[in-house]
């Protein structure tokens, strides 16, 4: 998991978007700030099956097989 953040408009959803896709073959991107949803799914995820769980809610089919995704949290 890789959790970025930064001053808006340096370029932190490109990168994300690009390493994403180049570098994994299944990759969740969860962007808090358009997503008003998201601080939701996850505030009460206490462990790490807690935040699978959570993860599971939010992103459906693409969630998979969790040793094959990479989860990009901004």
């Amino acid at each position: 998991m890789l959790l970025i953040e930064g001053a808006r408009q340096v370029g932190k959803s490109y990168i994300i978007r690009q390493v994403g896709q180049k570098t994994f073959s299944n990759y969740i991107e969860i962007n808090m700030e358009e997503d008003k949803l998201g601080d939701r799914v996850f505030a009460q995820a206490k462990t790490t099956n807690d935040f699978y769980m959570a993860l599971s809610i939010y992103a459906g089919d693409k969630m998979g097989d969790n040793d094959a995704i990479e989860q990009f949290l901004y």
